[in-house]
């Protein structure tokens, strides 16, 4: 028997709609599965960010030439760091050869002078740890770009 409405349970295969003769007047495919939905997703997001990509850059130099803008600033603070480790360092070994001198007379080393050692030793472990936090941003700053002139490559290529 034939109806002009589709029972619900045939809906998600995907149904045609015909005309009174029977001819094919349209072909309803089944909806998306999840996967495919996702995948639609995917596509969507990509073809949105390599128009931003597009917009963003000329070409591979631009890409590059902001690769290099973004790492110097990095790797001006790094050195800034570098330069205040070592800096701290010497401060260190000053305080304890003082502490050293102190005990080899046959005194007790002063507690601000054992408490400026500490701080200075904190400072430096601060300083490693945002310098740590540096080089690891310089590397994905490499990730970043490279993945980004490869797609630049890759889509303006076509």
């Amino acid at each position: 028997m034939l109806d002009d409405q589709v029972p619900p349970r045939f809906v998600a295969k995907g149904y045609e709609i015909l005309s009174l003769s029977g001819q094919v007047l349209k072909v309803v495919p089944p909806p998306p599965t999840g996967e495919e939905l996702a995948e639609q997703r995917r596509r969507a997001a990509q073809r949105e960010q390599d128009h931003r990509l597009l917009k963003r850059f000329n070409s591979v130099a631009d890409i590059e030439s902001a690769r290099a803008r973004k790492l110097a600033t990095v790797e001006q603070d790094m050195a800034i760091m570098r330069s205040n480790i070592s800096s701290l360092g010497r401060q260190i070994e000053q305080e304890e050869s003082v502490a050293a001198r102190t005990q080899r007379a046959g005194r007790e080393v002063a507690p601000e002078l054992l408490q400026r050692i500490a701080d200075l030793r904190e400072e430096v472990a601060v300083l490693n740890e945002r310098l740590g936090r540096r080089e690891a941003e310089a590397v994905a700053i490499n990730e970043e770009y490279d993945r980004a002139a490869a797609r630049y490559a890759e889509i303006a290529g076509k």
